[in-house]
């Protein structure tokens, strides 16, 4: 039609949400649990609203947990299957939550699920899977490279993301609609649950980072195969509640517009772009295969979420330790004094050859220590080992910026960095700043080239006018 909006990728998403609505449902099921007290026992399972899925197991004659590993929980720890009609349910051992017994006869089991799925592990091996997760915010890829989306009669401008991780391709997309919002990663290509699930998880960590916000608690995978069968096999699992911050240091509208109302160089126009395709699979390819990297960018956001700003400024410190460790092992030869290892290592011989002619004059406790010491000769100090990543990405920070990089063993010690703890004020701008240069490494780290938000000055600019600073950096 001419009239039809213009789209780039199209989406059919309301076949998954129909199969989440029919899991949740009310359903009669027999349990198969050989050798526990459940087996052969009738039970329904269904989830209203944001509650968790419920299971209540209807018992005749229920006997009484023996002194066995099986039988603990009436067997309801264990790896267990249901049955209703023809198709087969699973609930994995250790999904079990708030066991309850009423004390009528016959006696009604309950308990709260964190895992449920419809079909066996088999079935969801080696296909198309998606993950959907519901979200409480409607999720934004205005930060990074994304594509016009259509789904049914919705057209979102900026609505998919591609990303390639392990060489296999996904697409990271939001769906809206009157009832709810949600957030979907889905694979472009055949691939094991197991491997399914941490490349999600990187996807969703790299999102995170980029956004602000770590979409946990209810997933669910769907098989998105044309067969009808297969389209109906799903699992739920409850992770813990997610962190919606918004606190995000990209945004090329924002730098477009600063741009365009300053005298700034047009040079610098080049860089309104949102991060690309390539670096922010870069971002998820460093978070799956980097544990430490992905920890650090999900403690970020246990640090936007945080109202206190010792503890915030604590765990952004801790962060810059972090990124500047992962920096310092890939790049030590940059990072250490002497950058020829064998001199370096003759260095260190002679300093040892040394020390050994007055051995006679030092205990084996201070020997271990001089040891130790030598054996570090060629290692940066602490805060060079900070500062020095910000110089090999040919990155100059403000001094008042890296002033405040050596505070954060204040931080690290549970202290203040302000003698007279009494301005909040103060403390916020110095916490932001440490914000700032964390957000650097971690982006540069992926690969990054453009703006980025001088989190401190844009924080002034909010709430302060006339203001006089620099809003942004292009890193």
């Amino acid at each position: 039609m001419d009239n039809e909006i213009p789209y780039d990728v199209e989406k059919e998403i309301f076949g998954s949400l129909s199969v989440i609505k029919s899991l949740q449902n009310e359903k009669v099921y027999k349990i198969k649990s050989p050798d526990t007290p459940l087996d052969n026992k009738l039970a329904t399972i269904e989830k209203v609203g944001d509650s968790d899925f419920l299971c209540k197991v209807y018992c005749e004659d229920l006997i009484e947990p023996l002194a066995s590993r099986k039988s603990a929980g009436y067997g309801a720890f264990e790896d267990f299957y249901l049955e209703s009609g023809e198709e087969i349910y699973f609930i994995r051992a250790k999904s079990v939550l708030e066991i309850s017994r009423s004390l009528n006869v016959p006696s009604l089991l309950q308990f709260k699920l964190t895992h449920f799925q419809k079909g066996r592990g088999e079935d969801f091996d080696n296909k198309l899977l998606r993950l959907i997760i519901p979200v409480s915010n409607k999720p934004s890829f205005t930060a990074l490279s994304d594509k016009r989306l259509k789904i049914g009669n919705h057209y979102l401008p900026s609505g998919l993301v591609e990303i390639n991780v392990d060489n296999l391709p996904f697409q990271l997309f939001r769906s809206v609609n009157d009832e709810a919002n949600h957030l979907v990663i889905e694979s472009l290509h055949p691939v094991s649950l197991e491997s399914f699930k941490k490349l999600s998880d990187s996807i969703i960590t790299g999102y995170a980072l980029v956004s602000g916000n770590l979409h946990l608690g209810e997933y669910y995978y769907h098989v998105i195969e044309a067969d009808f069968n297969a389209k109906q096999r799903i699992i739920y699992e409850k992770n813990e509640p997610a962190a919606i911050t918004d606190v995000t240091l990209l945004n090329h509208n924002d730098f477009k517009h600063h741009l365009e109302n300053t005298t700034s160089s047009k040079a610098l126009h080049h860089h309104c772009i949102p991060m690309t395709t390539a670096v922010f699979s870069s971002l998820c390819q460093r978070a799956h295969d980097n544990e430490v990297y992905a920890r650090c960018c999900r403690f970020i956001i246990e640090g936007h979420q945080s109202k206190q700003g010792l503890l915030k400024g604590g765990i952004y410190s801790i962060g810059i330790e972090t990124i500047a460790g992962i920096l310092y092992e890939e790049n030590a030869e940059r990072i250490n004094p002497i950058d020829d290892k064998k001199l370096a290592k003759k260095i260190i011989t002679k300093v040892r050859e040394s020390i050994s002619e007055y051995d006679a004059f030092i205990s084996d406790y201070g020997k271990d220590i001089l040891d130790a010491k030598i054996k570090a000769l060629n290692s940066p100090t602490n805060a060079k080992k900070l500062s020095r990543p910000f110089e090999l990405f040919g990155i100059t920070l403000p001094e008042e910026d890296v002033a405040v990089l050596n505070t954060r063993n204040k931080f690290l010690h549970g202290t203040s960095p302000l003698e007279n703890n009494e301005n909040p004020e103060e403390l916020q701008a110095i916490v932001n700043k440490l914000l700032f240069m964390l957000m650097v490494l971690m982006l540069k780290h992926a690969g990054y080239s453009g703006h980025i938000i001088h989190y401190p000055d844009y924080i002034k600019y909010r709430y302060t006018s006339p203001y006089n600073g620099q809003l942004f950096f292009t890193i």
